[in-house]
């Protein structure tokens, strides 16, 4: 398990990023899901991470909409999907893996 300093010092770096390279509202969306995606990985108990990992691809859908990046949008709701597929499948406490 990293140690919490790493998890805080990666999700400062995201958020640092973010207003350096901030243009809109709707960039906001691409953080949350990089903040998102590192919680999953951290975490410990797999229905946690599942929970958290389902945010990142929800995140990047609505930036998809927001920027009108289509081939983005069916990349990710095809993620999103088959995700929640597996999620399914396999339960809430089993790993995706």
């Amino acid at each position: 398990k990293p140690h919490l300093g790493v998890i805080i010092g990666f999700i400062a770096k995201y958020l640092l990023c973010s207003v350096i390279y901030y243009k809109s509202p709707v960039d906001i969306f691409s953080a949350l899901a990089a903040i998102a995606f590192a919680m999953s990985v951290v975490q410990t108990k797999p229905q946690t991470s599942k929970c958290w990992y389902c945010l990142n691809p929800f995140f990047w859908l609505i930036y998809d909409v927001f920027t009108l990046a289509f081939i983005n949008l069916v990349m990710h709701l095809v993620i999103f999907i088959s995700t929640l597929i597996a999620i399914f499948r396999k339960g809430t406490n089993e790993p995706l893996s």
